[in-house]
């Protein structure tokens, strides 16, 4: 069971994409397709190597949220004046990735950070 979707997006041409987290502790968004008649097309995971780093500088916040889906959190940089998104995820098997999304008060990606995430690693060593 994947229970209540996150987030529900109508396409243009009539599909339906539903996205199921795995939040809070999750690092995986799967989008379910259902076509104009209500039958399954197929499911995607969303947060992987290729589709976190087709996030740039200059896309619009609901590019980045039809790409990836609902962040974790939503955090804000006053001085900046930026909301920052945040999305954990999961590289191969066991290498636990971080990525923030900045956004300018026009809704604009202005910086994008991705990383090793260390302070959720079970293998981290670093003390």
């Amino acid at each position: 069971m994947m229970g209540d979707p996150a987030l529900e997006l109508k396409r243009p041409n009539g599909d339906t994409w539903l996205y199921f987290t795995r939040y809070p502790f999750g690092r995986a968004t799967f989008v379910a397709t259902i076509g104009p008649d209500g039958v399954l097309r197929g499911i995607e995971q969303r947060l992987n190597y290729r589709d976190i780093h087709k996030v740039s500088a200059g896309m619009r916040k609901d590019e980045v949220r039809e790409l990836l889906g609902p962040p974790r959190e939503i955090s804000r940089l006053p001085r900046q004046q930026r909301d920052v998104w945040e999305y954990p995820w999961r590289h191969a098997v066991r290498e636990l990735r971080m990525l923030w999304v900045q956004f300018s008060e026009d809704g604009v990606v202005r910086e994008v950070v991705e990383m090793h995430d260390y302070e959720n690693d079970p293998e981290n060593d670093r003390g």
